[in-house]
């Protein structure tokens, strides 16, 4: 699957990997998805590798869509919720940077994009250990 995620519980973390071809109706069933598991609560943290993105759907109005269930979703929660994306190719920055603007204005999430693995551990609070463990688990 091109979309896959991973709850790690005791991190209150979510690990979410693209791959390949990505597009926005696979990326809605693998979020609706997480919303349905057991393991799911708003006070996770969100980690979305990029880096093994090879190409992205061009449908710009079903992506805003979608970006916005995910807001729906989120602001159910307490506190907005972090969302860090991992995008250190050109297709996937790419990719990572339509989804932060799509997020401009609204309160459910705080978005960051980061092209380094280190940085992204850091804004997470992780060492990058834990998530060099996290990313080689099977998803």
């Amino acid at each position: 699957m091109p979309v896959s995620f991973r709850i790690f519980e005791d991190a209150a973390l979510v690990y979410v990997r693209y791959a390949g071809l990505a597009r926005v109706a696979e990326g809605f069933d693998a979020f609706t998805a997480y919303l349905m598991h057991p393991d799911s609560r708003p006070d996770q943290r969100q980690f979305v590798d990029l880096s093994a993105v090879t190409e992205v759907e061009q449908d710009f109005m079903r992506l805003f869509q979608f970006q916005a269930e995910k807001a729906a979703a989120f602001m159910a929660g307490r506190a907005p919720v972090m969302l860090v994306y991992y995008a250190p190719t050109e297709i996937s920055l790419g990719m990572a940077r339509l989804i932060q603007r799509s997020w401009e204005g609204l309160d459910g999430a705080i978005v960051r994009v980061v092209t380094e693995w280190d940085a992204a551990a850091d804004i997470l609070g992780l060492g990058a250990e834990m998530l060099d463990t996290v990313a080689r688990r099977e998803v």
